[in-house]
């Protein structure tokens, strides 16, 4: 297996068994006359194939034999990977959206004698954004030649919360969308709140009505935005066009924002997960791209549970309401079920060295930990750092669902940050990362309006973490991990109450406080559903799950 770091989508591809497949270049043209550059990739012998097409701002070239490779094998299909207008060898300049470009690749793609007339689409991040467009244009036409689609570890719409997680800027996701010039950074941050501005961004994102090709969602627990994949999803599996909704199939497993099917995931190893992702995708081409049915009936969504390391099957996620678990924070760290008592724990917050990221939704192009990450070194033996611990669980709890911590916090700034890192405890000691959350003080209260803190006064601040789907075993511990800081994946916050993103804040020591008891109860929320009727059965050890799927006539 390769990893070819190609910015937001890093994409795995995998020189297998089945070799690589010669490549020549070829000029696509536009009707405005711009001409996009393409590597094909056609199988042995004479004859006409369906074609998987991939449209990349990354380079074409990533699939050559020198370098990454085709994604998977097959002598059943060609290929087409084409640079976007603008990047790369293709002409033209860069467009907000690429999705008509692609309608008209896939046209191109239906008269080529070498093309049977069906074609389907593949790739991740920025590589999968494009399949929801193409998608949309596709369907203007009378008889368009997009049969199937597999967008991995990418949404089709963009909201605010994908950039300001609780009010807090994404550093490091952000930062990377405006040097690839996906947007506006001045533009970005004269808009910190969600304000009309936002609404507008998220309506004329929200196309899901408007897409009627069979569609494969990919995405990973590890993923940059695993929030903005499951609502994806939804809207696709309720809001789009009727013709194919049943026909739309989920697959999300324990992965990074690069990771499908790779066996290391951060520092744990998945071996249950490996290959899912591209069985998943080849049994959906199978089907639309050349016929073939499935060997039986599955349902809509398969989806992992970590911890208990194995996959489920579902019409739906989640696969039923879960159920809320709260557990109290204790004034001496402790977490467990019982209402606290009165108490406080204080620490330092300094802007100028604040708590680093290790592990979770990191940008894996800068080759840094991302995934599941043992915190107790770097982030846990900090002096700013709450840790607070459940003891050994006497009963497994399966986490189902985006977990809250509402905290009662006083500070004696006018504004500050919440973080929160829940991990799980191992018996061995390893605090392993498994979903992050944050919240800016001044929007405890709403995301559309600031409020100041009033220094030395507590008030609550809810913090909603990343969805997730773990459980955590019989005898491991549950913690949370308090900070006011977790850079570069966050903005840090001087702690001075002044103006948002202002490049000439002085920065402020801060001192925060956690209170506890009953007019303050801090708490952790989890989302729990029981899972033992919902297992995939059948799977020995090692069967990675890769499945067949029936869909809606």
């Amino acid at each position: 297996m390769h990893r070819w770091w190609i910015g937001l989508a890093i994409v795995t591809f995998s020189t297998a068994a089945w070799g690589q497949l010669p490549y020549v270049e070829v000029s696509i043209p536009m009707s405005d006359e711009v001409e996009l550059s393409g590597d094909l990739y056609l199988p042995e012998g004479d004859g006409d194939w369906p074609t998987l097409l991939i449209m990349t701002p990354y380079g074409k070239q990533v699939a050559r034999p020198d370098a990454a490779g085709l994604p998977f094998g097959t002598a059943d299909y060609a290929w087409l990977v084409v640079d976007w207008r603008g990047y790369g060898a293709s002409g033209g300049e860069p467009l907000s959206s690429n999705g008509a470009d692609g309608s008209a690749v896939v046209e191109w793609i239906a008269e080529q004698a070498w093309s049977d007339g069906h074609v389907g689409m593949w790739g991740s991040s920025a590589l999968g954004v494009i399949q929801f467009h193409t998608a949309v244009e596709q369907a203007k036409l009378t008889d368009p030649h997009l049969d199937a689609c597999v967008p991995q570890f990418a949404d089709f719409g963009s909201d605010y919360e994908q950039h300001y997680a609780g009010g807090v800027l994404k550093w490091e996701y952000s930062l990377f969308h405006y040097f690839m010039g996906y947007l506006d950074w001045t533009m970005l941050l004269e808009h910190p709140s969600h304000d009309p501005f936002w609404t507008f961004i998220e309506a004329v994102g929200d196309i899901a009505a408007d897409i009627e090709t069979p569609m494969l969602l990919v995405g990973g627990w590890y993923d940059l935005d695993t929030r903005a994949i499951l609502l994806g999803w939804d809207q696709l599996a309720n809001h789009s066009d009727a013709s194919h909704r049943d026909d739309h199939r989920f697959v999300i497993g324990p992965w990074t924002h690069a990771g499908e099917d790779l066996l290391e995931q951060g520092e744990l190893e998945y071996p249950q997960a490996v290959g899912a992702a591209h069985g998943a995708a080849l049994a959906f081409f199978d089907r639309w791209l050349r016929g073939i049915p499935p060997d039986e009936e599955t349902p809509r969504v398969r989806w992992y549970e970590m911890g208990a390391e194995r996959w489920h099957d579902g019409e739906a996620w989640p696969p039923e309401p879960p159920s809320p678990e709260t557990w109290f924070i204790q004034p001496d760290g402790r977490l467990n079920g019982v209402e606290a008592e009165t108490g406080s724990m204080s620490f330092t917050v300094d802007p100028d060295d604040p708590s680093p990221t290790l592990g979770g939704p990191r940008m894996s192009f800068l080759e840094v930990l991302d995934g599941p990450a043992d915190l107790r070194f770097e982030v846990e033996s900090r002096p700013d750092a709450l840790v607070l611990t459940s003891a050994p669980l006497e009963r497994s709890v399966t986490v189902a669902g985006a977990p809250e911590v509402r905290l009662w916090l006083s500070t004696d700034s006018l504004d500050t940050d919440v973080m929160v890192r829940l991990t799980d405890v191992h018996p061995d000691g390893r605090s392993m990362f498994v979903v992050d959350g944050a919240r800016r003080a001044r929007f405890r209260d709403s995301l559309e309006n600031e409020a100041l803190m009033t220094p030395g006064v507590p008030a609550e601040i809810p913090v909603l973490l990343q969805p997730t789907a773990l459980t955590f075993q019989e005898g491991h511990r549950l913690r949370v991990v308090i900070t006011s800081s977790n850079h570069p994946q966050f903005h840090v916050n001087p702690n001075d109450g002044g103006d948002l993103y202002d490049e000439n804040a002085v920065p402020r020591v801060a001192t925060n406080t956690l209170w506890t008891g009953p007019d303050h109860r801090s708490r952790l929320i989890l989302p729990v559903i029981d899972t033992n009727w919902a297992f995939a059965d059948g799977f020995e050890d090692g069967d990675t799950g890769a499945w067949s799927v029936v869909f809606g006539d």
